[in-house]
């Protein structure tokens, strides 16, 4: 009888078991795995700054529409733009707000309101008269004091913002602001006067142009506001 031979067991070993990697193949697959994440996170910064350059995009003229709104709410209700002058432009706009220091159709000190850009601080800021009820005798009669047209002519925004009287609110950039770490820069303003004139019909228009700068990224934008009554002129 013949004897069968088995396949398994007894047989020779062709070479020794492998039951790990080589130093090689490790430094191999340390190497894939790194540029993999590499790869990934790159992905990742850049949706990151897509995704914060939208909502940057999408918020600054948010605010932006905010500082124009404060603008032209303020220059709509002027009597008079006293400077720039008709057909020039600045970066600050002075006019006569109100007579209501004194009204009798004149200019009061008092009755004086500035809108002026600050470099240094990247805002807009607005200045004008406190209340009367919050004045001290000083003040008021300091706020009482008449100007004529040629007074007003040589008047300069650092003289307005002098008065004792004068308060200061921020329009818009960092001094309107509070606590916020990323906001909106006004880096330049200009304001152009067409006073028509002086037409007793007509309504003057201040035009202005803001530049509104967030994170780096920087817009120019073009608003107009329509003074409510006809240019008249003071005595």
């Amino acid at each position: 009888m013949r004897r069968l031979r088995s396949n398994f067991g007894g047989g020779r070993r062709v070479g020794p078991l492998r039951c790990a990697f080589t130093l090689v193949e490790l430094i191999m697959g340390m190497i894939v795995i790194t540029l993999v994440m590499a790869a990934m996170a790159a992905i990742m910064t850049t949706v990151a700054q897509a995704w914060t350059n939208g909502e940057i995009g999408h918020s600054t003229p948010m605010l932006a529409n905010q500082v124009f709104a404060r603008v032209r709410n303020n220059l709509a209700s002027a009597l008079y733009i006293i400077t720039p002058a008709d057909g020039s432009s600045s970066s600050d706009v002075m006019y006569w707000r109100a007579d209501d220091i004194v009204a009798d159709g004149l200019v009061e000190a008092g009755e004086i309101a500035l809108i002026e850009e600050d470099p240094s601080t990247n805002s807009l800021y607005f200045y004008r008269s406190l209340p009367t009820t919050q004045m001290n005798a000083g003040q008021l009669t300091a706020a009482s004091v008449p100007y004529n047209y040629a007074a007003l002519s040589a008047l300069t925004p650092a003289t307005v913002k002098s008065w004792s009287f004068i308060q200061k609110t921020a329009l818009g950039g960092p001094g309107s602001t509070t606590g916020t770490t990323d906001p909106l820069n006004v880096t330049a303003a200009i304001f152009f006067v067409n006073n028509m004139n002086d037409s007793t019909t007509q309504l003057p228009i201040v035009e202005f142009v803001l530049t509104l700068t967030r994170d780096g990224l920087s817009q120019t934008i073009y608003n107009t506001a329509t003074v409510r009554a006809p240019a008249k002129k003071p005595y």
